[in-house]
């Protein structure tokens, strides 16, 4: 069974949120509307999803118009766009008041519940412009069929299915809805105590509206002592409760006392049967309306709602780093508005290498350079440029207009700075100078230098190969470098050296836009080549030695030949052991007591025969296996 609701105000709130941030109107409150040389009242207020606000009630100031007197009313109706500026005041000539007010579905007009001295009656004017739309007339009662399975509309008509009838929006939030209820108003509680304002004659009225971010209430003003102001009459006031959209302040805490007041209510079953018809063939009335632009308020002299700078910025972009994005802090408005949108524009001021006569730097005022731009969008500065004549600074101003309030404007300035990283990069070599020696008629050597440390991977680095005494070009017959394939390795081709050879070699590496003032880094290489036909090794020193017969054996160990350097790839030597003929001189072969032990390299001399007798010179020779040329010898004598 459907229910419907008899409650104690035709709109009403059922929770109030506090409100932390607010829109950004281009007035403050209090708006004042319908005159004040006589008595206005606001009975009604509704808000669509845009934020434009409409109220409604009742003059009987006759400067608002001529038909209102003392004892006569005119209906008023005024619509406050989303700026928070008055768009629209109409006077209802042929009705004394309005009663409730509701925006239907699309939200491209009002419906005003007006009453006269004959009828209750529904009258449709545009949102636009506040003409005239259509006018219906309910005869009997302001009855409103609501349908509980659509929480978002009610619709007017006469029967129990809810045909023939004009559909008006209702507006919905998450947590507490806002519902158009049918019944007549009765006055639940005193409506001086739901005032938050000072001077007990003022008059919150029965609507009230609110949504998360805003909060707004029509009040009948005779008195605000905060704000200095008081009126012999009733003058009708559309107020918000955020301080920083009123030029009336009051604490959260009377707002929060408001809210609960006005949502008192009760509620009652209404029977079914007292609907009626009232459909859109329903007999109309001409309804005489006027316009009237007059501006009452003029509380707030000076408006609270400025556009606030963020403090001007240093940032600093490195050459070869490509594209970087800095976020540049939005301007804001205080007291804050979330939804403040900003005009933004970006000049060129000033740069570093542009100076007038005296020195100072030239004022610019141009367009930002193509690899420095502002995107306005994101709040951000990008740059990109590989360029060293982009290396100076820049003073970019940052102008922005609070979109809402032109007249709001302010300025910052971002000092851009780009530099070359590569003047102050370091390199770090990873081995000291070397040396290495080959052996001529070997192939191919490959020798590889450890890779340098560069502290700056984005600058451009140039490692090269020169000759280690003129730092000029090396003997590309005998070595080969390429930096483009791999700047760390050098091959020695040893095949083409037809003796000993020595070259020295020298890997520079360095910032190719570094400082040029700064030392390359450097490590040398000594490369030795060696001819064994031509190589030497020394022999070991042996002492002359005097043996009497029949003695123990005696052993001359022959030890092991001194190495050069020059002799590690050359092969294995090998020792022959010979007599010398002291006559002739030539090498004959040692006689039977001297033994040559060649597996273990030592001579054994032992002997007790008489003839043996005598003095012998003993020569030690060596020489390469595979290089007979690179031989050498040592002697000694032998006396028995």
């Amino acid at each position: 069974m459907l229910k419907h609701l008899e409650i104690a105000l035709f709109i009403i709130f059922l929770l109030l949120n506090s409100v932390f941030s607010q829109y950004c109107f281009g007035q403050l409150f209090p708006l004042l509307v319908g005159g004040n040389q006589d008595d206005t009242k606001l009975n009604a207020i509704a808000f669509d999803s845009k934020r434009n606000i409409a109220i409604g009630g009742m003059t009987f100031d006759s400067s608002y118009s001529s038909s209102a007197t003392s004892t006569t009313s005119v209906a008023i109706a005024s619509l406050v766009d989303q700026t928070g500026v008055l768009k629209w005041q109409k006077g209802l000539i042929d009705y004394s008041s309005i009663l409730t007010i509701a925006f239907n579905t699309d939200e491209t007009k009002l419906i005003f519940q007006i009453s006269s001295t004959l009828h209750i009656r529904f009258v449709i004017l545009k949102k636009s412009d506040g003409s005239l739309s259509s006018s219906q007339r309910m005869t009997t009662t302001n009855m409103i069929f609501y349908d509980p399975t659509s929480i978002s509309y009610v619709r007017l008509c006469n029967d129990v299915n809810g045909a023939n009838g004009y559909a008006v929006k209702i507006q919905t939030t998450p947590i507490h809805k806002q519902l158009l209820f049918g019944g007549y108003l009765t006055d639940k509680s005193a409506e001086q105590d739901l005032s938050p304002l000072s001077g007990g004659v003022n008059l919150l009225k029965a609507s009230v509206f609110n949504n998360y971010q805003n909060s707004y209430f029509i009040v009948d003003i005779k008195n605000i002592n905060l704000a200095g102001k008081s009126y012999n009459k009733y003058v009708g006031a559309l107020m918000a409760y955020h301080p920083g959209q009123s030029c009336v302040p009051f604490t959260y805490s009377n707002q929060y006392k408001t809210a609960i007041k006005v949502a008192s209510m009760s509620l009652v079953d209404i029977d079914i049967s007292h609907f009626y018809i009232l459909t859109s063939s329903g007999s109309a009335i001409s309804t005489n309306i006027i316009s009237n632009n007059e501006i009452l308020n003029n509380w707030c002299n000076n408006y609270q709602i400025n556009i606030k700078s963020t403090s001007n910025l240093t940032i600093q972009y490195d050459l070869y780093t490509g594209q970087k994005d800095f976020d540049i802090k939005s301007f804001s408005s205080n007291p804050y508005c979330y939804d403040a949108k900003y005009t933004q524009t970006s000049s060129l001021i000033y740069m570093s290498n542009v100076t007038n006569m005296d020195g100072d730097l030239t004022l610019l005022d141009q367009q930002l350079p193509q690899y420095i731009q502002f995107i306005a969008g994101s709040n951000k500065l990008r740059v990109n440029t590989n360029s060293l004549l982009d290396v100076k600074e820049y003073t970019i101003k940052i102008d922005s207009i609070l979109q809402q309030i032109p007249s709001e404007t302010s300025f910052k300035y971002v000092l851009v700075k780009i530099k070359n990283p590569c003047l102050t990069a370091t390199i770090t070599p990873q081995q000291s100078d070397e040396q290495v020696i080959y052996r001529k008629q070997n192939g191919t050597q490959i020798y590889e230098f450890k890779p340098f440390i560069f502290s700056n991977t984005n600058c451009e680095t140039v490692i090269n190969l020169v000759d280690s005494i003129t730092l000029a070009s090396y003997d590309s017959t005998l070595i080969s470098y390429n930096n483009l394939t791999n700047s760390y390795q050098i091959q020695t081709n040893t095949n083409v050296v037809t003796a000993n050879t020595e070259k020295g070699v020298t890997l520079i590496g360095y910032y190719k836009h570094g400082d040029s003032n700064a030392l390359q880094i450097q490590v040398k290489l000594r490369i030795q080549i060696y001819d064994c036909d031509t190589s030497s090794f020394i022999p070991s020193a042996y002492s002359d030695l005097i043996y009497k017969l029949n003695d123990p054996t005696v052993t001359i160990n022959l030890g092991t030949w001194t190495k050069v350097q020059s002799y590690y790839d050359c092969g294995m030597y090998k020792l022959q052991v010979y007599q010398i003929n002291q006559t002739s001189g030539s090498l004959i072969i040692l006689p039977d007591f001297i033994i040559h032990d060649s597996t273990h390299n030592k001579i054994t001399i032992q002997t007790s025969d008489s003839n043996n007798e005598g003095n012998y010179q003993i020569i030690v020779s060596g020489n390469l296996l595979n290089y007979p040329l690179a031989k050498n010898q040592s002697q000694f004598t032998l006396q028995v």
